[in-house]
């Protein structure tokens, strides 16, 4: 039914009721009755817009109340085109989101109308999603202070005309134009003011913008500017160059998922592009001014100061302004060689459509890498040799990853390279698991910051000298050799690392190595070593006593899986544990020093100093044989359990003790495995029921023996073994009893 007809018949019944209530003493009331319907006619004659079903024009006229266009259903909005206003038209105080859910409207032009009575246009086209353009132009937009959500989810907006418009009170713009993703460009240079504080989602998800020019806005006032543009993903500039005040308080990933960003423009306000800007850092960033020195990053965003009135590329694109459009190589098809020349261009390389089919690669003299070489030879997963040693890599500042996945390679000369610019040479070798031999020798590693995963995956790899290496400004190792299982040996005695914060996984995997010299390393600054030495099957002897860590340093699982280990020096670090936490979050890898021993099963000593307060059941430390302080063999501290748990104080060396090493009797090890569990009384059982079989000379490997009968007689005073010391060592277990032998 239509609301029209609706409030007409409401209005007739009620005139009725009226006059019925002539004989009910309610007459009072028929004249204002009559007086809403005579006013409801009045209104329909003089309505504040006109639409023609046959073009599905809607034009604006007069004083436009909102509520009269949407209560009048006599058309149907969705039948909608085009809105217009003639001149004159004046919107009232309740027009401010009056064009909200037309969906099928393509084209509003508003220039004629007056929108001096409204103050807030918050939702005004919201959700007009087949909307394409719109003109504002010229438009006195004064009294205007919220713009929030006003072109939200106009998904097929390509053009918003806002040119001459006059607007100096406009204060929020937050989701303005947010899900406007067929708008490639907008001119939004005539609503700058001083006054905006929140400008928060603003084109968020505007993902064919090219560009966004503030250059005109001062920020002066701006407190939110979170995910100004996040989702942008094919925006390439942005221009924040007369920003004079910059004192945001929300930041809140301001560029996020704006991977294609190259240029940004930013003016004396801006002190710093943070880790909160969330801008991508792809191959680094530089400043026009300085292209030659590669901006900093913190994981994948770009982090750097700004003083005064900067534009700052991201570094390949800058790489790229003045490229010839002729290659920087030559290629032979026939042999697969690819010949390097002149100034080379990353981008040449990293987008060379027959890398698969390339088999060697040289460089001519003159040759010249930019400052980025970052993933440069990504995936030249085919190519077995590379001569680079006639490349200039003066000018260098980032090989992250510039040797990644070649697979095949075997051989790598770089032979006098300058790397004295290099801040970042993450997984530069990573995976080329073929490389057997590289000689890093001319390397100059002053002011390297970043080898993570620099040779990880480097199989084939036997040997490795680092002595030129100078890692005084590194801050992040980890997983730097992971996975070099053919590494013997390594000596980094000479590594300064006291700046690193990151040694995870360094060695996991080097199942090869037999030793390392880690001797004068600090590691007061690193917060991670969880698996450094995991999976180290061959090492056996690891002196980490200038090792230095606090309680919360994760060292979980730090020598898991070594199982060739027999001796480890740790004495400066702590070792400690939160059980009452480890307890709270059961189902969760909480704990920094969880299963650090795990199924280090040959360990015979370790080396503990007084920040190892204990020894916990969480650390897994095998208890077979059980554990002694080395100032007394006599007496096994370790329990009886499967993990040796103990307290510590001081600096000692504890030892595992062999069966016949021990001087006291581990009561209810009735197996000499070194622990008491079930399966001492199994074995008791078994003697009792096949004494020729399981007995103390009984034919089974796994039999009783003497030491067994000592050590299983928990019960009777000295009678020897019966079925009632199985019985004993179940209560020991279920707790029922709390020490073996049972007292009587």
């Amino acid at each position: 039914m239509k609301i029209k007809n609706f409030v007409r018949r409401s209005a007739a019944a009620s005139v009725s009721l009226c006059m019925l209530g002539g004989a009910m003493g309610f007459n009072a009331f028929a004249p204002e009755i009559c007086s809403i319907v005579a006013h409801a006619e009045e209104t329909e004659k003089e309505k504040c817009y006109s639409f023609n079903e046959e073009t599905g024009e809607l034009t604006l006229k007069g004083n436009v109340d909102r509520l009269e266009i949407n209560l009048d259903f006599a058309f149907d909005t969705d039948k909608v085109k085009s809105i217009t206003a003639e001149e004159g038209t004046v919107l009232t105080g309740s027009s401010g989101s009056m064009l909200i859910d037309y969906t099928n409207c393509e084209k509003i032009d508003l220039r004629n109308a007056d929108f001096s009575q409204l103050t807030s246009l918050e939702y005004l086209f919201s959700n007009c999603k087949s909307l394409k353009s719109v003109d504002l132009s010229g438009c006195d937009l004064n009294t205007i202070t919220n713009m929030s959500n006003m072109f939200d989810g106009c998904e097929n907006l390509t053009s918003v005309n806002l040119t001459g418009i006059k607007s100096s009170n406009v204060t929020t713009m937050n989701r303005m134009f947010r899900g406007c993703s067929k708008l490639k460009s907008v001119d939004i240079s005539s609503l700058a003011n001083d006054k905006v504080v929140d400008m928060s989602v603003m084109f968020d998800m505007c993902s064919e913008l090219e560009s966004i020019d503030l250059s005109s806005f001062s920020f002066e006032n701006l407190e939110n500017i979170s995910m100004f543009c996040s989702g942008c993903t094919n925006l390439r500039s942005v221009d924040m160059s007369g920003a004079k005040k910059f004192e945001v308080k929300s930041l809140g990933y301001t560029f996020t998922k704006c991977e294609n960003l190259t240029e940004i423009k930013l003016g004396e306000g801006i002190k710093e592009i943070s880790y909160d800007f969330g801008l991508n850092n792809g191959e680094g960033w530089v400043n026009i001014n300085d292209p030659e020195t590669l901006l900093g990053s913190q994981a994948a965003f770009a982090v750097f100061e700004n003083k005064g009135t900067n534009t700052y590329m991201r570094c390949d694109t800058y790489a790229d302004i003045d490229k010839p459009d002729t290659p920087c190589f030559s290629f032979n098809k026939e042999t697969g060689e690819l010949v390097l020349k002149g100034q080379v261009y990353r981008s040449d390389l990293v987008n060379f459509e027959f890398k698969d089919k390339v088999k060697k690669i040289t460089a001519e003299e003159g040759t010249v890498f930019s400052v980025s070489c970052s993933n440069m030879f990504r995936d030249y997963k085919n190519c077995e040799t590379m001569d680079l040693s006639n490349v200039d890599t003066s000018k260098v500042n980032s090989m992250e990853a510039m040797f990644i996945f070649c697979g095949n390679l075997t051989t790598l000369d770089l032979s006098g390279w300058d790397t004295s610019k290099v801040t970042d040479m993450s997984f530069m070798f990573n995976d080329c698991s073929k490389l057997e031999t590289l000689d890093l020798s001319s390397f100059d590693t002053g002011n390297l910051v970043d080898m993570c995963y620099m040779f990880a995956g480097c199989y084939d790899l036997s040997s490795l000298d680092l002595s030129s290496f100078n890692t005084s400004k590194v801050t992040a190792m980890n997983t730097a050799f992971c996975l070099c299982k053919s590494l013997k040996s390594l000596d980094l005695s000479h590594f300064d690392t006291s700046n690193v914060t990151n040694m995870s996984s360094l060695f996991k995997g080097c199942s090869s190595l037999e030793s390392v010299d880690l001797s004068g390393w600090n590691t007061e600054k690193v917060q991670f070593m969880f698996y450094m030495f995991a999976y180290c099957n061959s090492l056996k002897n690891l002196d980490l006593s200038s090792f230095k860590t606090n309680s919360d340093t994760d060292i979980m699982e730090i020598f898991a899986d070594c199982t060739a280990l027999e001796s480890v020096d740790m004495s400066g670090m702590s070792l400690t544990i939160n059980e009452e936490e480890i307890r709270r979050h059961e189902d969760e890898i909480i704990g920094d020093t969880v299963n650090i021993f795990n199924n280090c099963n040959a360990l015979k000593e370790i080396r503990v100093g007084s920040a190892a307060v204990e020894i916990s059941d969480y650390f897994a430390l095998p208890n077979a044989g059980g554990w002694a302080n080395a100032k007394d063999k006599t007496k096994v501290i370790s329990g009886t359990g499967k993990n040796a748990v103990f307290k510590n104080e001081g600096a000692n060396t504890y030892v595992r003790l062999a069966s016949d090493e021990k001087n006291t009797t581990l009561c209810g090890d009735a197996n000499c495995d070194g622990i008491v569990d079930l399966s001492d009384a199994v074995i008791i059982m078994q003697a009792q029921s096949n004494p020729a079989k399981f007995g103390e000379n009984g034919s089974d490997p796994t039999h009783m023996t003497a030491q067994g009968v000592i050590n299983g007689d928990v019960s009777g005073n000295g009678d020897g073994i019966t079925s009632k010391d199985a019985l004993t060592i179940q209560k020991y277990l279920l707790g029922l009893i709390s020490s073996l032998p049972e007292s009587n």
